[in-house]
């Protein structure tokens, strides 16, 4: 299947040099030679499964998968010609300085609280900690821990999805022996979640909402040029103005009207 695939590619590729100069396709088919790199990988992927070596094997698999996926690639464009993706492609597009700040600040947020965290409790959360006593915290909670900084904010993110938020807290509070650890991931889910994230999912919310606006502007305005395009195939030079009134959208023609 990967040969096939790749040799159709390949007569493609073949064709636009073929027919094309080199110029041209610089100008305006650049993603032909984004594909004979992926051509070259190809062909050295299916020459390691000539090999006896199993693991040689394996790495020509994963080349012809990673070959696959940057294929896959060339369907984005198609994909933007959806009005759900262009809604959400615009709003991406609109995330400015605020919005990063936004997140820039949750991000200060988590390195102050995790140097608070691995301040207080470094070393306290291991395998052989207090809470593998208790048999309500799953095995694997003791990944949720302040022993380091990838540990720290692996934890706070978990917490600010509020994924079994109480197991946590009772963990902390059991291997600490005291209350106080409710009073640091309440004050931590105040500040990231309540305060932060909120104003986060509000703006991008607001953003969205004028996207959608945008892009069923534009649809307006293409149902508007392909109508009158037709008027014109059909009637030639003879389209008058009520017969571009009635190719506006309903609104937009009723204030003409």
């Amino acid at each position: 299947m990967t040969v096939l695939i790749n040799t159709y590619f390949l007569i493609e590729m073949i064709l636009y040099f073929i027919v094309f100069d080199y110029h041209w396709i610089w100008l305006h088919a650049k993603k032909i030679y984004f594909e004979l790199i992926l051509q070259i990988i190809a062909i050295y992927a299916e020459s390691l499964f000539a090999s006896s070596y199993l693991l040689i094997v394996e790495h020509g698999i994963r080349l012809c998968f990673v070959v696959f996926l940057l294929r896959m690639l060339r369907l984005l464009p198609l994909i933007t010609e959806l009005s759900y993706f262009k809604i959400i492609l615009g709003t991406v597009k609109k995330f400015d300085n605020s919005f990063f700040s936004m997140i820039l600040t949750i991000y200060i947020v988590f390195l102050i609280f995790s140097e608070i965290g691995m301040f207080f409790f470094e070393g306290k959360i291991t395998t052989y900690s207090a809470q593998t006593y208790n048999y309500q915290t799953p095995p694997l909670f003791y990944l949720m821990n302040f022993n380091d900084r990838a540990a720290s904010f692996l934890t706070l993110f978990h917490f600010m999805i509020v994924n079994n938020w109480f197991i946590t807290v009772d963990m902390y509070c059991s291997v600490t022996g005291s209350l106080w650890p409710r009073f640091f991931f309440a004050l931590f889910w105040i500040l990231c979640v309540c305060m932060m994230l909120n104003l986060v999912i509000s703006f991008v919310l607001e953003v969205y909402s004028s996207v959608v606006d945008e892009v069923s502007s534009d649809e307006n305005k293409n149902v508007f040029i392909n109508n009158l395009k037709t008027k014109f195939e059909k009637n030639m030079l003879d389209v008058t103005i009520a017969d571009i009134v009635d190719g506006l959208p309903y609104e937009k023609s009723e204030k003409l009207r």
